[in-house]
Parts: C-alpha cells; sequence; structure tokens
C-alpha cells in the first residue's frame, strides 16, 4: 500500500516536476483531494498558487484489481492551473501506470493513440510518451509510469463528448467505458465559471 502511495503522489507531481518538494511536503500530511466533482479530483496547492485537477480511468483492471497486485494499466488525465481557483487549462497530461506482476511490454513501445468517434466523425491523435519512473515491488512485480507530452485541452473535450473512444498504449488496445466518458466530462466540470 506504500508503494501505491507513492505511486499516486509521483502522479500528481508530474506535470510540473519543480513543484515535487514543496507539493509532497503539502500533501504527505493531508493526501486527501479539497474537492470533487463525480469522479475528478481537485487540489488546492497554496503555497504554490497552483490548482490541480485529475481524474484516473481503468484502462485494464479495476481498483480493487490494483490493490490486489493484479495487473492494470491506468490513464490519468491531469492539468495544473494558476490561482486557487480551477479555470480552463490551456493544456492538460496523460498518465499511464502500469502494474504488471512480469516484465512489462510497454518499456520499448509506448507510443499512445486515441481515436474518437464524434459528431465531427472519426478523429485520431499519437503520442511518443517518455517512461519517467520504473520500480521493482517487493512482490516481484513492477510498476512503470509513463507521461505524455502536453496536448491542448479542447482534445480532453472532444473525448469527454466522443460517442466512442479507443486508447492504444503499445500494442495493446483499450475502449474507453460509459463510466470513463462521464470521469472525462467530470474533469471538465471541475473548471469554475
Amino acid at each position: 500500500m506504500k508503494i501505491m502511495l507513492s505511486v499516486s503522489l509521483l502522479l500528481l507531481l508530474l506535470v510540473q516536476p519543480e513543484n515535487v518538494g514543496s507539493f509532497a511536503q503539502e500533501t504527505r500530511s493531508n493526501f486527501s483531494p479539497d474537492g470533487m466533482v463525480g469522479a475528478a479530483e481537485v487540489y488546492y496547492m497554496k503555497n504554490k498558487n497552483k490548482t490541480r485537477s485529475l481524474v484516473r480511468i481503468y484502462l485494464e483492471g479495476t481498483d480493487n484489481d490494483r490493490k490486489a497486485l493484479k495487473d492494470t494499466i491506468t490513464m490519468d488525465v491531469i492539468f495544473e492551473v494558476d490561482g486557487l481557483k480551477v479555470t480552463k487549462p490551456q493544456t492538460a497530461s496523460l498518465v499511464f501506470t502500469k502494474y504488471a506482476n512480469k516484465k512489462s511490454k510497454f518499456t520499448k513501445d509506448h507510443n499512445v493513440h486515441i481515436y474518437t468517434d464524434g459528431l465531427e466523425g472519426m478523429d485520431g491523435a499519437e503520442w511518443r510518451t517518455r517512461l519517467v519512473s520504473t520500480q521493482s515491488l517487493p512482490s516481484g512485480g513492477i510498476v512503470e509510469i509513463f507521461l505524455s507530452p502536453p496536448l491542448k485541452f479542447e482534445r480532453v473535450v472532444t473525448l469527454a463528448n466522443a460517442r466512442e473512444a479507443i486508447v492504444t498504449l503499445g500494442e495493446s488496445t483499450f475502449r474507453l467505458k460509459k463510466s470513463d466518458f462521464q470521469a472525462l466530462k467530470d474533469l471538465n466540470e471541475t473548471i469554475e465559471p
């Protein structure tokens, strides 16, 4: 459980690594989100005058699988803005976390493709993620974290409003579920008027 907490803390810090020290101190004693909108979490980093919103989508497995140390793949969508009010961001980042009982198949091929079918027909985008952390676990498993380059927040809105979406990480393909679309809409709903 301690390892998963440190992985979760790392996810919160990835968008802007220069915030690691102060945010880690601020959240060490209180790791709970400051606010929730459906599945979306909001964190106010008062000492940095920044606000961060995020949502976690399980592409493979569930939260219970993760707790039971079974294979899981999560996609966290994260954005950060200046000030202590959630305003519309320019960009967001995708953070993919893979827990595997054996060596991951994404180490060499971790390109991300997202295909959406929405009001404007099929659309697709591709990003080269970078491996930012690999951690061997006492259980023999491994946790790998991949970070996308910043993507325009409008892509997140498009993804949330799509009729269908497919995420490909390396050679693995995942179809987003209705609850995943709702989680992305919840993330967009964290933005205050």
